[in-house]
Parts: C-alpha cells; sequence; structure tokens
C-alpha cells in the first residue's frame, strides 16, 4: 500500500515504513549545528559590549540632623578641663602659704613660754612642716591605722567546734524524712556557723616612705592653720591636773590638744591622763591620725631637731 502524501509534502507511516514526501519532490534538509550552546555562546555579544551594571546606592542615614542654619545657631557645647582625683582631692588640704619676707614655704613661729610670753621665734622650714599636702596619701594612712587598731576578736563556732553527738539521727532510707547525718549540721537549730568570723588582725603593712610623706602633710597642714604652738620648755614641779589645765589656759589651747614631748620623768603623763581632750605622745609615736584628730599641736623647741632625725 502507497503512502498517502499530505497537502505541502510530509511523512506518514504505512504498513511500519516511513514516507517521506515533500512539495517539490525533495527531501528536507536540516542546517548543520556544531556544538549547539557553544554556537549560542558564540552569537551572543561579548562581556566588553554588555550593558555595565547599575550601581548600588549608598544606604541613607535615618539620623536626623539638624539644617544648617538651626545648627549655626545652637552654641557649642562647654567642656571645662578634666581635673584628676588626686588633684581635686588635694585642695581639701589647705595650702602652704607664703610668709611675708621669706621664701616661699618657710615657717616662722614664736617661741613661747609656760606663761604665754614671747621669748624667741623658730624657723620650720625643714621637709616635715614646709611640704604639700597630698589629701590621698594622707586618707590612706589614716584607714591603716584605723584597721590596725581594730581587735578582730569576733569569734564564732564551726560544725566541729559546736556541741553535739557525732551519731547519725536516724537510718538513711526507709523512714520517709529527709537524710541526715549529724545534729550539728549548719541548716539544724543549734548547729554550726558556715563561714563565720574569726579571730584575726585586720592590720597591714604600710610603706615608710607612703608613711613619713603623709606625717610631713599633716604636719605641714596643721602649720598651715596656725595651730601649731612651741614651747621652750615643759615641766611640772607635781604630778597634778590642775598645773595641766593651767598651763593649757594661758596658752588659749581651749580645744583637744596633742603634746609632742618625751617625758622621761612621767610627770606629764599622769598630770595629763585624767584630762579627755589631751594626749600626750613621745616623737616616736607621732603619726597621722594623732595629728588630725586634734585640733592643736603643742612642741617643744628641744623636740624638733628630735623630730626631724626621726621623720626626715
Amino acid at each position: 500500500m502507497s503512502p498517502a502524501k499530505r497537502p505541502g509534502g510530509g511523512t506518514r507511516k504505512s504498513g511500519g515504513k516511513a514516507v517521506t514526501s515533500s512539495s517539490s519532490g525533495k527531501a528536507a534538509k536540516r542546517p548543520a549545528s556544531s556544538g549547539g550552546r557553544r554556537a549560542k555562546a558564540a552569537s551572543e555579544p561579548t562581556a566588553a559590549k554588555r550593558a555595565p551594571r547599575r550601581a548600588v546606592a549608598a544606604p541613607v542615614s535615618r539620623r536626623k540632623t539638624a539644617a544648617p542654619a538651626q545648627a549655626a545657631k545652637r552654641p557649642a557645647p562647654r567642656r571645662e578641663a578634666a581635673t584628676p582625683t588626686r588633684e581635686r582631692a588635694a585642695t581639701a588640704v589647705p595650702a602652704v602659704p607664703t610668709v611675708p619676707g621669706g621664701e616661699a614655704g618657710s615657717r616662722v613661729f614664736d617661741v613661747l613660754n609656760m606663761k604665754s610670753e614671747k621669748v624667741g621665734r623658730v624657723d620650720l622650714s625643714s621637709g616635715l612642716f614646709a611640704t604639700r599636702p597630698n589629701a590621698v596619701l594622707i586618707h590612706e594612712a589614716v584607714v591603716m591605722q584605723q584597721a590596725s587598731r581594730r581587735q578582730g576578736s569576733a569569734d564564732t563556732k564551726g560544725r566541729a567546734e559546736v556541741s553535739g553527738s557525732g551519731r547519725k539521727p536516724w537510718k538513711q532510707k526507709g523512714t520517709g524524712r529527709a537524710r541526715v547525718g549529724s545534729i550539728r549540721s549548719p541548716l539544724w537549730r543549734g548547729g554550726g556557723t558556715v563561714f563565720g568570723p574569726t579571730p584575726r588582725g585586720y592590720g597591714y603593712a604600710f610603706p615608710r616612705k607612703k608613711a613619713r610623706a603623709a606625717l610631713a602633710g599633716a604636719l605641714s597642714a596643721k602649720a598651715a592653720q596656725g595651730d601649731l604652738v612651741v614651747l621652750d620648755e615643759l615641766s611640772l614641779t607635781e604630778p597634778k591636773t590642775k598645773l595641766m589645765v593651767g598651763v593649757l589656759n594661758r596658752l588659749g589651747l581651749d580645744g583637744s590638744v596633742l603634746i609632742i614631748h618625751r617625758d622621761e620623768s612621767g610627770t606629764l603623763a599622769r598630770a595629763s591622763r585624767n584630762l579627755r581632750r589631751v594626749t600626750l605622745l613621745d616623737v616616736t609615736g607621732l603619726n597621722v591620725y594623732d595629728v588630725l584628730a586634734h585640733r592643736h599641736i603643742l612642741l617643744v623647741q628641744s623636740d624638733l631637731q628630735r623630730i626631724g632625725e626621726v621623720w626626715s
């Protein structure tokens, strides 16, 4: 059976065989393709001829900015120069004044007798009485002294120190109660204390240079305030409190008084121990806390050189 022809040409299966037909009577030929994708890529324009990419715009800040006119009207913020902490603290202590006719930091005091009569003058321009007080250093010295004066006698009993048996109150399992091993447990009433205080010392070492500098600053502050009194001598015929009170009244020392003198006979100590606001110290026992705790300082001229030898 011959294959049927379609209008315009074509093929049609007839009896399992493919028959090709065309209007021109010739078989249609397909264009030869070499490479497929390669040919397609070759037909596209090169990278140099491609259109440039669109530039991405920079993100716009959402922070509101003042208008130029408004920004010009606003005054610039006033900033003060920062003062170091130590300089601010040092200003609380009186500065060393300048004595007229002398050098900066010099100290000239009148020497009085026990009747408050002027008998001479003394120049205390050494380092102990003419230094710049350092409030931070003085504070550290006072804190150290207060810590060293603590008794540190607080004590509590721990689990091994409280009274009570070491027997297990009941068996571990089967009772329905909480397990426990001793009645001296900190969880029980009457049990030991956990991490409680024990007797100890609160004092700590303080550098010698810092202690001397703090003492010099405290003495200089007292000298600058005019709270320093220098005597030619200080001695009593009898260890009577009345005699000590009379001397202090004649000198005009109405507040607390710190007497710095070496009392070899013990007369001054017995005469002043009943006075609550009077303290007697030797040169070796001079400290920052007592200098600041008293309003007036009473010195003997003969002890000035010894003070410089011990603390300078």
